[in-house]
């Protein structure tokens, strides 16, 4: 026993002399980046001080430049759009910053900002307003004062629900809090309506919540890289939604509800584990895009030939090996990919896509590529990791048909036929 006790701690001392050297490797990263961001922002100050045509200047890139107040050569930039003051240690807004009549957004990302430790001057022009990385569990009360704010990012922050103080800002449209361990239990969202485009990505989420029916008019929600396990029954009551993005979460199934959100022009569902997309899809006609990559899903239905409007479809990373005829319906579709599924033949409804410029095939198991791809308007041609059969009567017009693509100018890959005919 007491051989098997000091075998263990051995072991147990080796692991924390790994982590130990791991995270002096990645600290030592860090501190190398920071320095050549310092050293880079050094020229760039220095540059900034003597440029002679600053009518001419936008933007302006002071991070990582140990700031503690807004440099005096700023205001010499009347023309100035975009603010960038990240990574300093910046407590108080100059009022001259008011005299920058064209700026529209502040970034003051990672400035050791608390709630109380950032003082704003009244304005009515600025219009986005970057807090991340700061200490803010509020928006600091001050920033109410900042009239004409339409978009507040406070990622990586210690918010713990959406913040109240959002009501005060009745054109802010934009809401971006992700990476905060929220809980979303608000009673007061119907005071911040305003709110159009919602971004929630990387909150721990394990649920899309009810509270957030309380936003009437939101058109853009964000839910990416949670734990929603399901999509409740009550999202068609999301009505007004264009656009939503449930990346890399852990979805096997949409309900019939799902279909009923009929403005939909953008969907966002990579990386979950869905199987079976339902004949339901039909009824989203306004659907531009719509990702589905990287699911387990293994069978479509006909119904997606009647997505009109459908631009770009994503599929690769699946488990399909045929696709329905109604495909060839889809007459705006511009992008396809399906590479990195079963497919033994490349879908013929496929040839019958008058808009494709953009197709993915690779790493499937295809032999063939039929003459007619090369009478598609395709700029971009994948299909390398297939077991192309070379001898096949069917492929001997493959040279000629990389080169037609090639001289329209669309990029093909392999790029040649002696790259893919070598063994």
């Amino acid at each position: 026993m007491k051989i098997l006790l000091i075998t263990i701690s051995i072991l147990y001392s080796g692991v924390n002399w790994a982590q130990t050297q791991i995270r002096s490797s990645l600290d030592s990263l860090r501190l190398l980046r920071t320095n050549r961001m310092e050293e880079k922002a050094a020229e760039r100050i220095n540059n900034y001080k003597h440029l002679s045509n600053k009518d001419s200047v936008t933007y302006l890139d002071l991070s990582y430049s140990h700031f503690t107040e807004i440099p005096e050569f700023v205001f010499e930039y009347k023309k100035l759009k975009t603010l960038d003051l990240s990574h300093n240690g910046i407590r108080k807004i100059d009022k001259r910053i008011n005299d920058l009549q064209h700026l529209e957004s502040l970034n003051l990302t990672d400035n050791g900002l608390s709630e109380h430790k950032i003082v704003f001057k009244k304005n009515n022009i600025i219009k986005i307003l970057y807090l991340s990385e700061n200490d803010l569990e509020k928006l600091p009360w001050r920033a109410k004062r900042l009239d004409s704010l339409q978009e507040v990012i406070i990622k990586r922050n210690h918010f713990k629900d959406l913040p109240k103080r959002a009501k005060k800002h009745h054109q802010l449209t934009t809401l971006n809090v992700s990476e905060n361990p929220l809980s979303l239990t608000g009673s007061y969202y119907h005071r911040l309506d305003h709110i159009t485009q919602l971004r929630l990505n990387k909150c721990n989420l394990s649920e899309l919540p009810q509270s957030l029916l309380q936003f009437k008019h939101l058109e853009q929600l964000q839910l990416a890289e949670n734990n929603i396990q399901a999509i409740p029954k009550y999202i068609n009551q999301f009505e007004n939604l264009s656009g939503l993005v449930l990346y890399k979460n852990n979805i096997e199934t949409l309900p019939k509800e799902f279909f009923d959100l009929k403005q939909l022009e953008e969907i966002d569902l990579y990386y979950n584990k869905i199987e079976v997309i339902s004949s339901h899809i039909k009824n989203l006609q306004q659907l531009k895009i719509l990702y589905l990559s990287h699911n387990q899903i293994y069978s479509l239905p006909e119904e997606i030939g009647q997505l009109k409007n459908l631009r770009r479809l994503y599929l690769h990373h699946n488990r399909l090996s045929s696709l329905p005829e109604a495909i060839m319906s889809l007459q705006k579709l511009e992008v396809l990919r399906i590479n990195d599924n079963y497919f033994a033949e490349l879908p013929s409804p496929i040839l019958a896509l008058p808009s494709l410029n953009s197709l993915d095939i690779a790493n499937n198991e295809i032999t063939v590529i039929p003459k007619a791809l090369s009478e598609l308007p395709l700029m971009n041609f994948y299909f390398q990791e297939n077991p192309l059969d070379f001898n096949s009567i069917k492929n001997e017009h493959l040279e000629q048909t990389i080169n037609k693509l090639s001289e329209r100018g669309a990029i093909v890959n392999p790029h040649s036929f002696e790259t893919i005919s070598t063994p």
